[in-house]
């Protein structure tokens, strides 16, 4: 087998738009036909982290210029706070505001906006004035909001009357990609980067890994890369063994990251699980439970209800987190928790929280 030679880094990086989405093709398609209409809608793109929501929004906007050149495209990456988004979006006006002048007067007549990672914002409210500012500029709008949260949600929850009349969002909800399709996605991605031998076990190990955590394919690109840098150092194939080497260094900081940006009594439920794990005691749901509300005593917080975290429960596995099983006994029945991930990098880090100050 050859190996593995470093044509171009830029494809095996996240921010990387390809200039193609086979795998997104048919969403790319109905969401440019709706920017494009004479009339046209207001799309919610919904889906989890990863699937090719911002990728395809940006394929979007790239595309609905080359139609329209004389018309504007914003593409804005939502933060925090709205002065926050300004801040970043208006670098040269770093304290630029909501309903900002110089916003109002650069996007023309005709104006596509996507709003990425409205979920980001820690005022649910900031998106209702921001929506009521822009449908009140006179101007005709496109605008794409992408959240991890689905349409639904943000209607019964976030949206005034005002807004869902005036805005009426086409929902677009992504599904995760299936193996195959994760497994194609990195050999294009491959194939613009490197020239050399990939072993298809390498590909498959790495599509597997990717799946089972969520088909994120943040993680899918992060492990691509670290193996094609094991690969061309060392002068070889991208094989097996580099790839399972690459997730091994990645696995570390990725789950670190993730769990850091969990919510406060989600991050808290797992912190237990991991505890549990790591003592090497065969942990059921009951248990977690358990080890959760006695964890909020110690800090002096409320504890949530058993629902609630039976719903975040299922929320760490579907992020990958762990895996659940469920067996019946003359008891009922018993939902046993397991998982794969480093443990002592998770409780680590949850032993550095201040648990007390941001449950509360």
């Amino acid at each position: 087998m050859d190996p593995l030679k470093l044509i171009s880094v830029l494809p095996l990086q996240q921010n990387w738009t390809p200039p193609t989405l086979p795998e997104r093709n048919c969403e790319f398609n109905e969401i440019i036909r709706y920017a494009t209409m004479p009339i046209p809608r207001n799309i919610f793109v919904s889906g989890p982290r990863g699937i090719g929501k911002t990728v395809t929004a940006k394929r979007v906007c790239e595309e609905y210029k080359a139609r329209f050149p004389s018309r504007s495209v914003f593409y804005i990456q939502m933060y925090r706070g709205l002065s926050e988004t300004w801040d970043k979006f208006y670098m040269e006006k770093p304290k630029c505001k909501r309903n900002a002048s110089t916003f109002k007067q650069g996007i023309g007549d005709h104006v596509l906006i996507v709003l990425d990672d409205v979920d980001c914002l820690y005022r649910k409210n900031d998106l209702n004035y921001l929506l009521h500012d822009l449908f009140n500029l006179d101007r005709q709008l496109c605008v794409i909001l992408i959240s991890t949260q689905s349409l639904y949600t943000y209607e019964r929850t976030v949206f005034t009357d005002a807004v869902k009349s005036r805005c009426q969002f086409m929902p677009f909800a992504f599904r995760p990609y299936n193996v195959n399709e994760i497994a194609s996605i990195l050999q294009m991605r491959l194939n613009l980067a490197v020239e050399g031998s990939v072993s298809q076990d390498a590909l498959k190990f790495i599509s597997e890994k990717v799946y089972r955590h969520g088909s994120d394919m943040r993680l899918g690109l992060r492990i691509l890369a670290n193996a094609v840098n094991l690969a061309v150092q060392s002068s070889q194939p991208l094989t097996l063994t580099i790839a399972e080497q690459a997730w091994r260094q990645e696995k570390q900081s990725y789950w670190r990251q993730e769990y850091m940006e969990l919510p406060p009594h989600m991050a808290l439920l797992l912190f237990s699980v991991c505890v549990l794990l790591q003592k090497g005691e065969k942990v059921t749901s009951g248990a977690a439970y358990k080890m959760y509300n006695e964890l909020c005593r110690y800090h002096t917080v409320k504890p949530l209800s058993t629902r609630q975290l039976s719903a975040y429960l299922s929320i760490l596995e579907q992020k990958g987190f762990l895996s659940t099983s469920q067996s019946m006994s003359n008891l009922g029945k018993t939902t046993t928790i397991t998982s794969d991930l480093p443990l002592e990098i998770l409780v680590e880090a949850g032993r550095t929280l201040d648990w007390q100050t941001i449950l509360k």
